[in-house]
């Protein structure tokens, strides 16, 4: 590791200790805050937020092995969707729509106070119906906890299943950026992945839409396509101009 690197990890480590236990319960769902933290300090401490792990989908079946059953269905959903965990706790049986293939968020339990349409794919129709089936009579909640109250914000069990999914550091939270990831490189424009996560501005989406060395491992092959699609075009012109 670099010596800036330490002296990084050194000055912002106090705040990471101190902000840790109020990121867990919930009031800080990200992580480490910036709440109290010294001008001078704070984009070394954005930085570390930024580079906080994501699922791949191999880490995305091992923790969704590891988890307790309750859990299942909010990570799935998340890990699709990247919606926040309070927005999810409070979705009702009214609001899915599995002809349509949605659920549907009112402008009352969102962030941005704005209502959002969340596309249901992948596995989150096997677990939604999962979820209607395990689900007691009368209960309107998604995804409940006991007495047919809405699942605890707390999530009982996360904790111990990331350490033996050997993903200790990852949070909830953590799992928009893993959303935000795959739905950029399913192709889906900038515009519409922003409305399915919620992300109001671009700055703070770009963000999220972190970039690995596979990613541009990949923007190199497209490039070497690209140029040699480019180069045979011109050398059929040179032949048809001959």
């Amino acid at each position: 590791m670099a010596p800036a690197s330490i002296v990084t990890q050194m000055l912002v480590m106090p705040f990471e200790l101190r902000t840790s236990r109020i990121s867990h319960v919930g009031k800080y769902p990200g992580g480490v805050g910036d709440r109290g933290i010294p001008g001078d300090l704070r984009s070394a401490n954005l930085q570390i937020q930024m580079e906080r792990r994501w699922n791949d989908p191999e880490q995305y079946e091992r923790l969704l092995e590891e988890l307790p059953v309750p859990l299942k269905a909010l990570y799935v959903c998340a890990y699709h969707v990247g919606a926040r965990k309070g927005e999810l706790r409070k979705i009702q049986w009214s609001q899915v729509d599995f002809d349509a293939a949605v659920v549907r968020l009112s402008s009352g339990q969102t962030k941005g106070k704005k209502a959002r349409t969340l596309p249901i794919y992948g596995d989150m129709e096997r677990w939604l119906r999962f979820q209607q089936n395990e689900c007691a009579e009368g209960c309107p909640w998604v995804f409940f906890g006991t007495h047919k109250r809405t699942l605890s914000h707390r999530l009982p069990g996360w904790r111990e299943a990331c350490e033996r999914a050997g993903l200790p550091s990852l949070l909830f939270h953590d799992l928009r950026r893993s959303a935000v990831r795959n739905i950029k490189r399913a192709g889906v424009q900038d515009k519409v992945a922003m409305e399915i996560s919620g992300h109001k501005t671009r700055a703070i989406f770009d963000r999220y839409n972190i970039t690995d060395e596979g990613d541009i491992g990949n923007a190199a092959d497209k490039l070497t396509d690209y140029f040699k699609r480019r180069k045979q075009e011109r050398a059929a012109k040179l032949r048809r101009v001959k």
